[in-house]
């Protein structure tokens, strides 16, 4: 159901011309043929299907990116979604900045209910700031050579890879930031049990950034 509802906020995006990868890397055979008869059932020809192996959320990133033949690259998790003017927004910015542009982001807003709304703000970008504390929550959009170039996402520990991925894009390039609204988390009980083994995974990351590892 939340693939679907994600999927339909695609589709309602005010600019029209796009064309969504869904990497689906479930490890139980029952839930990929619903997965493939939901995408199936949108009877949408801009969206594309593709199964793989069970190997975590970068993986599946890395292996979504293979099959993109745009320049442009956007990230929707299956369980959030956008509101309806976020791809616009998202390429009018990016048409004020690049070429010097590598990751784009902007506020969000969360929910439970999809009545009641919480409005988070992020910050402008700074790079020192980001070793610090990881503020791009929800990478909204690159490039597919930007991604590539630098070895596309990487979980640390199994979490972490929207932190991680910004610091490396960043050694080169900047972020653009856009305060405006560009997602929707929507909040379960999923994300509450992932929580539980997010510490190894800070504890690695503040090792990496205190060794320099992201220059």
């Amino acid at each position: 159901e939340m693939l679907v509802e994600a999927l339909q906020s695609l589709q309602r995006q005010t600019m029209r011309e796009w064309v969504c990868v869904v990497t689906d890397d479930s490890d139980i055979d029952k839930l990929r043929r619903k997965n493939k008869g939901a995408v199936s059932g949108l009877g949408d020809p801009r969206i594309a299907y593709y199964a793989h192996e069970h190997a975590g959320k970068s993986k599946a990133l890395n292996d979504g990116l293979t099959h993109v033949q745009t320049e442009l690259v956007s990230i929707l998790d299956d369980d959030d979604m956008y509101p309806p003017n976020a791809l616009a927004v998202c390429l009018e910015y990016w048409g004020r900045k690049a070429p010097d542009g590598g990751i784009l982001y902007g506020d969000y807003l969360t929910t439970q209910d999809f009545v009641n709304f919480q409005y988070v703000q992020s910050e402008p970008f700074n790079r020192s700031r980001l070793k610090l504390t990881d503020y791009i929550t929800s990478l909204v959009m690159t490039t597919k050579g930007i991604a590539e170039s630098v070895g596309g996402w990487e979980d640390v520990l199994g979490h972490n890879d929207d932190w991680d991925f910004p610091l490396k894009v960043t050694r080169k390039h900047t972020g653009i930031y856009v305060p405006e609204a560009l997602y929707i988390v929507r909040q379960h009980k999923g994300q509450k049990q992932a929580k539980r083994t997010m510490a190894a995974s800070m504890e690695e990351m503040r090792k990496r950034i205190g060794e320099n590892y992201y220059g």
